[in-house]
């Protein structure tokens, strides 16, 4: 199944990005998509947490890596299947940075999450990127 990505750039550090992704309870400040979220411990490779999707099931997700030189990437997982979501950023040559969000599927049932889900991940993402790239510029008040 081929990953859902969506890509933004904003006049911003990746300090003030890493700022805003370190700080999880704050996602759906960003991502309207998520009533809640709370991580168990430190942002780093292994820690756990739940999320509560609107409308949906409370879902546990694991940090697969963590690092403010390259972004993270979280899993969560759903019976049969897993969602994987990688956020990365990397510098633009006008001092602008780009950062990528990508979803994708996996698992037995990763195809049915994929024709479940994907049509509002791909309407869903563009906006809580545009909205995470003027947080940034802001400096993630």
């Amino acid at each position: 199944m081929k990953p859902i990505e969506c890509r933004a750039d904003a006049c911003a550090t990746p300090d003030a990005l890493w700022k805003i992704w370190s700080d999880v309870e704050s996602w759906p400040r960003w991502d309207h998509g998520i009533a809640w979220i709370r991580l168990e411990g430190a942002f780093e490779e292994g820690s756990t947490g739940l999320i509560k999707p609107k409308g949906g099931p409370e879902v546990p997700f694991v940090l697969l890596w963590a690092d403010p030189e390259r972004g993270f990437s979280d899993e969560s997982r759903l019976p049969f299947g897993r969602l994987r979501f990688e956020h990365r950023w990397s510098p633009l040559e006008n001092g602008r940075i780009e950062f990528v969000h990508r979803v994708s599927f996996h698992g037995p049932m990763g195809f049915l999450y994929a024709f479940l889900m994907g049509p509002s991940f791909r309407r869903e993402l563009p906006k809580a990127m545009d909205t995470l790239a003027r947080m940034a510029e802001r400096g993630a008040q």
